[in-house]
């Protein structure tokens, strides 16, 4: 055989050996970028800055919280939405990402088919507290004073199409009473309205608002948990007072672009649950309120699913339309 024509065959064996025979660099064997589509300081900044300091230990690479507000969440997941799908962008999102279809006329991307859930991995009971010059003490007080008035009940919560007020709007209609929506631009700003009288009542996340139901500076009137809170012992749930089905929270899930491999996303899953499963990461929660929710990533995906099609239940009947 030719020497040149032998050389070539060997040559074009060792390579195709090679490759049948190489092992993909392990993940991750560089930075991981973790989008976090609001401002730094908030529940989900925090969450972030938990997963990017405990990830970072275990792997021995850097994960990057990027602060990527603007748009109501939008614009950070669309940023995520478009990434490689490597593992190597990272998205965290809250119960809003569900429903933005529903409150955007142009949505740059689909919450459900352009993303690939990891976990959902954290969720906040949420409460409504009123202003003490509200006559009403409970549930059932709360519906009878606003069947009897002319003006709907005025409350706050921190935006259009959150979990608080997709909550308040299930309860209005369950309860089958008008009720004034007031959005303001975060939870704060809805917490001294509420304080100052400028709107009756406030739903917000159970941390936000305990201490100033705890000094009476607001009513606590229900929680919507399906037990009763630990920090609001004295707070019924919407559960006990007669209404069974409307159970519900703020919830916190991890996702990556659609496309990303399995075995990668298995494998940040895992991580999650190890991570918020140390007595030590629970504990931090706690003080936020926060619990740690378990859950495979085909359980993600069907929940934020299923919260999707509540959400557009709920805001067809309160006649909410996208803008």
């Amino acid at each position: 055989m030719n020497p040149l024509r032998r050389t070539m065959l060997v040559g074009a064996a060792s390579t195709v050996f090679s490759r049948a025979f190489a092992q993909p660099a392990p993940y991750p064997d560089k930075p991981i970028r973790l989008i976090t589509p609001f401002s730094p300081g908030g529940a989900t900044d925090v969450l972030s800055r938990i997963i990017s300091e405990m990830m970072a230990t275990v792997y021995g690479h850097s994960v990057v919280v990027e602060n990527k507000p603007g748009a109501s969440g939008l614009l950070g997941t669309t940023l995520a939405a478009r990434a490689a799908p490597d593992g190597y962008t990272l998205v965290n999102v809250i119960s809003t990402h569900a429903i933005q279809k529903y409150l955007h006329k142009k949505m740059p991307y689909d919450s459900i088919a352009d993303f690939a859930p990891i976990a959902l991995y954290a969720k906040q009971t949420l409460a409504f507290a009123v202003h003490p010059s509200v006559p009403v003490n409970n549930v059932r007080e709360l519906v009878e004073w606003a069947k009897a008035n002319d003006t709907p009940l005025s409350y706050g919560t921190s935006g259009i199409g959150t979990a608080v007020h997709l909550s308040m709007e299930m309860f209005a209609q369950a309860a089958g009473i008008q009720l004034q929506h007031v959005p303001f631009a975060g939870g704060g700003p809805a917490v001294q309205a509420a304080l100052g009288g400028h709107v009756q009542g406030v739903i917000l996340g159970l941390s936000t608002i305990v201490s100033q139901v705890k000094a009476g500076q607001l009513k606590g009137i229900f929680v919507t948990s399906a037990e009763r809170a630990a920090d609001l012992p004295d707070v019924p749930t919407l559960k006990e007072s007669g209404y069974p089905d409307l159970v519900s929270s703020e919830w916190w899930a991890l996702l990556a672009p659609a496309g990303t491999p399995r075995p990668i996303i298995s494998k940040l899953n895992a991580e999650i649950e190890k991570i918020f499963s140390m007595p030590a990461v629970k504990e931090r929660l706690v003080k936020l309120g926060i619990e740690y929710q378990p859950g495979s990533p085909d359980m993600v995906a069907g929940f934020i699913r299923a919260e999707a099609a509540r959400g557009e239940r709920v805001l067809k009947a309160a006649n909410i339309k996208p803008e």
